[in-house]
Parts: structure tokens; sequence; C-alpha cells
């Protein structure tokens, strides 16, 4: 990229690898300068020995707050006990979120992190966290005091875990 160019659509530099699962994986990213406040990457990706995948991030600016939220789908091979069944299958994930100034006291905002299974991030190389974790909360601040309320839901990725022992968090 030029470096006297502050921000303007074009190209980004591919993604180039290889995986023993995946095979070669290309993906060429393109940047699209919406307006000054908003902006969208999409980067389709082609494997060799997977199929293709759609990742993506939106990001936009507000008056008084800010939302991002990116994520990625994939048409893969489907899987059942760890043996191919020749079908294909949509996977994915998504992860965002959104914060707004309510006034100059309060402010709310929640973050979301999803995938479709308990394999995906790794598979496909968009981490390796054992636990994702989306939340909501409601906060305000007042000369020395503060106070909040907030929620959480958790995804257990791990694969000896149970859903049913999640917590759900007020």
């Amino acid at each position: 990229p030029d470096p006297t160019v502050k921000r303007r659509s074009g190209f980004l530099t591919p993604t180039i690898g290889r995986s023993s699962d995946l095979g070669f994986i290309l993906g060429v990213p393109y940047f699209f300068e919406i307006s000054p406040s908003i902006d969208l990457t999409l980067e389709p990706q082609v494997m060799t020995d997977e199929g293709w995948l759609l990742a993506g991030e939106y990001r936009q600016r507000l008056t008084n707050g800010e939302i991002g939220i990116g994520g990625s789908a994939a048409y893969v091979d489907q899987f059942e006990h760890g043996e191919e069944t020749g079908d294909k299958t949509v996977r994915g994930h998504v992860r965002g979120f959104l914060r707004y100034d309510i006034d100059d006291h309060w402010r709310t905002g929640l973050t979301i992190d999803r995938a479709s299974d308990r394999t995906y991030l790794r598979r496909f190389r968009f981490g390796d966290r054992n636990v994702l974790e989306s939340n909501h909360y409601v906060e305000g601040f007042f000369d020395r005091s503060y106070a909040a309320l907030q929620s959480y839901v958790f995804q257990d990725l791990r694969p000896e875990d149970s859903d049913l022992a999640t917590p759900y968090v007020l």
C-alpha cells in the first residue's frame, strides 16, 4: 500500500498457505471503503482439499458508538464420527460488538462470539480458544461511582465437556 493514501478500496495482501487437512489455501481479500465511517473487507478462500470459504468484516463508527461484525462461512465436506459422509455442509462463525453511549453517564453494548461447531475455528485457522464468550452490558458512570448490569453466555468448544454444563450468567 502507498503510505500517502489514507483509505481507499482495493485488494489487500493475499493469503497463501498449505495445511495437511485443507491442502493449498489461497485467499484474496478486498477492502471496500463505503464511506469515511464505514468499511467492509471480504476474503474468499479456496482450499484444494476442502472446498471454499468466505470471510468478512464490517465496521462502522456511529455518532455515539461503534459497530463491528465479522465471521466466515465455509461450504465443506461433512463428517460424522470422524468419517467423511460424502455430503457437503455449511459451517461458520460470527464475532461482533456494539458499543453505544446513551448519554454522558450511561452506555450499553454487546459482544457476540459463536461458532457452528467445536472444531470449526481450529480447523480453518481462526484461533484455538476453548471457550467463546458473548455478553451484553449496561454501565453507568457518576462522579466516583460506577454501576453495571451484565449478562454472559458461553460456548464451550472442548470436546470432553457437555453443553449442558455451560453456564448462563446475569
